[in-house]
């Protein structure tokens, strides 16, 4: 057995290990598979999808445009599962309606759409819907900026049930609207509602009709969404808690069934934690950035999943602000920068101890990494394409490069080999498969 298959072949050998002493990977969507892109952050909720090999260099031009339509403004990410893309869009940075649409993902031709007036507005960056809807099965759940949580038809965006999340008592932290994205996970959809009013932090509601399922104590929170793992079998959602729960602490698992403690930790900071927590399954951690200016952390969790988990280490001079991490191939991508007003800086962090294996400085304010087939997609800010290899441990290691739309703030989706990605101006989809 040659060397490369030899270490491959103990990696998998760990991950077994760990899911036998009772971790897995992070639960999917209801109805999805790694052929869809349900959710904000993929099918696991971690960025990362695989079964498709993707091609290595690019043409001149970059890769193939294999459609585009205008969209409206809009930070919220495209979900594409079980034949339909969602997209949610404003009709400009105070237009009066909020719009949601279906679209075919194989031609870009429109099949639905709905709207629901819009009278948010604020003094920057988030004029349009922020959070990322989410798919299961026939039913797509969508948070718009304003506070309204609507559950459609997929295939025919009909509304078969709503929530007005500001009318019924307003949640804290609406410097930008309604923000965090909704995660599904069985026959409920989760949110970080937040409400102080409300005494509540995570609520759960009931796909079928919307009813309230169960909720969490009440904690605070800047607008990042609940992550997803699994302990024993059995889903587990992580929430970043900045005031913590009294008694509990910061960063807490819930079990997804009840909403019940499954295990906490008590981690430094506890300002700005827009960052999704990222549970990496073969590690039995969790990392995040646990403020604004950091530090990112690594929680180890017990080898039982359950009671308390501890910080493996830390690291204060590699934060990630409101980008997401990437846990890929061995390796914890990361961008951001020291403190506010600083250079900012992609990064690359040893998971297990949080070893920094290199680092450089970057102009842009905001990248998203995305891991498939060995290799890493990594959209700027200003609209450029980067393809790199996730298995470069000595140093960012480029392979093509292209620019492909104008400025985006938003999370791509790839599904089966497609990519896809829109501004405040308009929905691509790339072709990205290989030979």
């Amino acid at each position: 057995m040659r060397l490369r298959e030899l270490g491959w072949f103990f990696i998998v050998l760990g991950m077994a290990l760990f899911a036998a002493r009772g971790f897995g990977a992070a639960a999917d969507s209801k109805g999805a598979s790694d052929v869809d892109w349900p959710q904000f952050l993929g099918p696991h909720r971690n960025n990362v999808v695989e079964g498709t090999k993707l091609a290595s260099q690019w043409p001149a031009g970059g890769p193939r445009l294999v459609w585009k339509v205008e969209c409206g403004v809009g930070i919220s990410g495209p979900v594409v599962a079980n034949g339909v893309l969602v997209l949610m869009e404003r009709n400009g940075k105070d237009g009066p309606d909020e719009i949601t649409r279906g679209i075919d993902p194989k031609t870009g031709r429109e099949l639905w759409k709905t709207s629901v007036p819009c009278t948010w507005h604020t003094k920057e960056y988030t004029f349009g819907p922020t959070s990322t809807p989410a798919i299961a099965k026939d039913r797509v759940v969508c948070l718009g900026i304003g506070g309204k949580l609507r559950c459609q038809a997929l295939t025919t965006g009909k509304v078969l049930w709503e929530k007005d999340i500001v009318r019924d008592k307003e949640p804290d932290w609406r410097d930008h609207g309604f923000v965090s994205s909704p995660l599904v996970v069985g026959n409920r959809v989760i949110l970080a509602v937040c409400a102080q009013a409300w005494g509540k932090g995570l609520v759960a509601w009931e796909l079928s009709d919307g009813k309230e399922a169960w909720s969490t104590p009440y904690f605070q929170n800047y607008g990042g969404s609940p992550g997803v793992m699994t302990v024993a079998g059995k889903p587990v959602v992580v929430a970043s808690a900045e005031s913590g729960i009294k008694g509990v602490g910061n960063l807490v698992g819930f079990d997804a069934g009840d909403g019940k403690i499954v295990w906490s930790a008590t981690v430094p900071g506890s300002g700005c934690n827009v960052p999704t927590p990222l549970f990496a399954a073969d590690l039995g951690m969790v990392f995040l950035d646990v403020d604004g200016d950091g530090p990112t952390v690594g929680v180890k969790l017990p080898a039982s999943g359950q009671g308390k988990a501890e910080v493996a280490w830390k690291d204060s001079d590699h934060v990630a602000y409101f980008a997401n991490y990437l846990c890929y191939r061995g390796l914890l991508l990361g961008y951001g920068y020291k403190t506010h007003g600083s250079p900012p800086k992609v990064y690359c962090l040893d998971p297990k101890t949080g070893t920094t294996l290199w680092d450089q400085n970057t102009r842009e304010e905001q990248r998203c990494f995305l891991g498939s087939d060995g290799k890493v997609i990594d959209l700027h800010e200003n609209g450029d394409l980067v393809l790199s290899d996730a298995n470069a441990r000595g140093g960012y290691h480029e392979l093509t490069k292209a620019k492909v739309i104008d400025k985006t703030w938003s999370c791509p989706a790839l599904c089966q080999g497609k990519l896809f990605i829109r501004s405040d101006t308009r929905l691509i989809c790339l072709e990205l498969a290989g030979k």
